[in-house]
């Protein structure tokens, strides 16, 4: 989606210009993963008669994981058409209704001793078991099955799964040893992507390596804080995307 930069700077123009190509469909949708992303492709194609000869599969490591615990299995009505009220569903979103999930002394507690023991909690998160991000691999297994047959029927002659690293990351890249049991959590997850990817044909493009080549990764990213990418973070994106397409 290219959130926080603008046109001309977002990935499908730089994508655009480095292929040298207007045949490029950019369907991402924020908030989403592996499992929606399959139907909507799907859907959207089937309905549409579209026809192509490669796709890029975006994986981010950050959040992608969620929709599978969140939404496998769902069935979804795709509505393509165009929506005449977008205006009015904006000023919509705007209207906030939040109330706190916990009591609120409790909440103040646990701020209080985030605060003031954040050094202690450095320490013991080396000591935590981090829970795999893709508990149950088969349903993503299941995922990928699908839309690897799926672009098979299609005659698509180029499948890439491209892994986007979350700002964490790249920001311990330095960090060889004790790793953080949090990173190891992250390359689980990179290793499972890696291998399902493989498993049904897709090439894989192991972006965190890519990304962590830079001399100082961080300057992808907008005030080098854990945001989305800037302007030079999609350039670099459409850049690895174009070599591995060329």
């Amino acid at each position: 989606m290219s959130s926080c930069v603008n046109y001309p700077n977002d990935l499908t123009t730089n994508l655009k210009n480095l292929l040298n190509t207007k045949k490029i469909l950019n369907i991402s949708v924020g908030g989403s993963g592996p499992y929606y992303q399959k139907e909507l492709l799907i859907n959207l194609f089937d309905k549409n008669n579209t026809e192509f000869n490669t796709l890029v599969w975006l994986f981010y490591e950050g959040n992608d994981h969620e929709d599978l615990k969140k939404n496998f299995g769902k069935e979804y009505d795709f509505n393509f058409e165009i929506n005449r009220n977008r205006n009015q569903q904006t000023i919509d979103l705007t209207k906030v209704n939040y109330s706190p999930s916990e009591n609120t002394i409790v909440l103040k507690l646990k701020l209080f001793f985030a605060n003031y023991f954040r050094g202690f909690g450095s320490l013991v998160k080396y000591l935590e078991n981090y829970p795999m991000l893709i508990p149950k691999e088969e349903q993503y297994d299941s995922v990928v099955s699908d839309l690897s047959n799926y672009l098979t029927k299609k005659n698509v002659q180029k499948k890439i799964i491209f892994y986007i690293p979350v700002y964490t990351r790249l920001s311990y890249r330095d960090i060889k040893y004790p790793r953080p049991p949090h990173l190891k959590q992250f390359d689980q997850l990179k290793l499972l992507v890696e291998n399902t990817a493989k498993k049904y044909d897709f090439e894989f493009v192991d972006g965190a390596a890519l990304f962590s080549k830079h001399n100082d990764p961080l300057d992808y990213f907008n005030y080098r804080l854990p945001t989305h990418f800037n302007i030079e973070g999609y350039k670099a994106l459409a850049q690895f995307i174009s070599d591995e397409l060329n």
